[in-house]
């Protein structure tokens, strides 16, 4: 394992293990609801399938979320029908639209699956001061921990491995 590699190991684990939580018991991720790209409702709940989650809340006009999207789209790629991944977009109708959103991951290309946290729900419950910030799943559907900042590809992949149980 090459010292970077390791390094962002360390990092990732230090992160996860600074979101401890208070309870002994595991502690449920909570339910909210977004739109999809076709501006259906769905709930965190219909997504929950026995498999790990990646829950990523970023916007467009935040450069460190716009600098670590091409992890989360490699990702996603890699781990598709092992984890699943929900990058909500914090689409606030001001400062973030449904439709700008939208034409930004058109426009760069990404196929991750895509999420629009219109009423602020997930936004709510998830996101503390930063964004991006990125929580993980366990497949039983509790929360097993988050970052707040950008991740580099590196940390990002070892906490999928977390979450995965490698």
């Amino acid at each position: 394992m090459n010292i970077k590699r390791l390094i962002a190991l360390a990092l990732c684990l230090m992160c996860l293990s600074l979101c401890a939580f208070a309870e002994e018991q595991p502690v449920p991720a909570p339910d909210f609801t977004v739109l999809d790209a076709e501006g259906n409702q769905v709930r965190l709940s219909d997504l929950m399938n026995g498999k790990p989650m990646v829950l990523n809340f970023w916007a467009s006009w935040c450069p460190p979320c716009v600098g670590e999207l091409p992890h989360f789209e490699a990702a996603a790629k890699q781990y598709e029908g092992e984890v699943v991944f929900m990058m909500i977009n914090l689409t606030d109708g001001v400062t973030e639209t449904y439709d700008g959103a939208k034409e930004f991951i058109a426009g760069n290309g990404y196929t991750f699956p895509s999420y629009f946290d219109t009423l602020g729900e997930g936004m709510s419950l998830f996101v503390g001061q930063y964004v991006p910030i990125t929580w993980f799943v366990n497949a039983d559907g509790t929360l097993l921990g988050y970052m707040e900042g950008a991740m580099d590809a590196d940390t990002l992949e070892q906490c999928i491995q977390l979450a995965l149980g490698n």
